[in-house]
């Protein structure tokens, strides 16, 4: 279950929302989305984490020239990602359950003949 957790939200893709200018900011998601990361495009498409500028010029919104940031980018997913999300999860949990049952009567019938 815990390796199920972890894996949970890689199981469908993110979308992703995108804006055309560093100055505008993060974008906004749409209601009841899941944020799954955040960060800074530059002019080639290259992703850079949101704290890249911070880090350079001590400023969120002001970026050196040399990062050639564009714009922001941020992936989530959305609220109809749940419920998929979740019966993928099951099926999975099932069939594991399902394997350690089919394993256990072999080894009970290997053990009792």
């Amino acid at each position: 279950m815990a390796l199920l957790g972890t894996l949970r939200w890689s199981f469908l893709p993110v979308r992703t929302l995108t804006t055309s200018s560093a100055a505008t900011g993060v974008p906004m998601p749409p209601s009841g989305a899941f944020m799954m990361d955040t960060g800074l495009t530059t002019a080639s498409g290259e992703r850079l984490p949101e704290w890249t500028c911070f880090a350079h010029s001590g400023s969120r919104r002001a970026c050196p020239e040399d990062l050639d940031v564009t714009g922001w980018y941020l992936d989530y997913h959305p609220a109809t990602h749940y419920w998929p999300t979740q019966s993928i999860e099951t099926a999975m949990v099932l069939a594991l359950a399902a394997l350690a049952l089919w394993a256990a009567f072999a080894v009970l019938r290997t053990r009792h003949r």
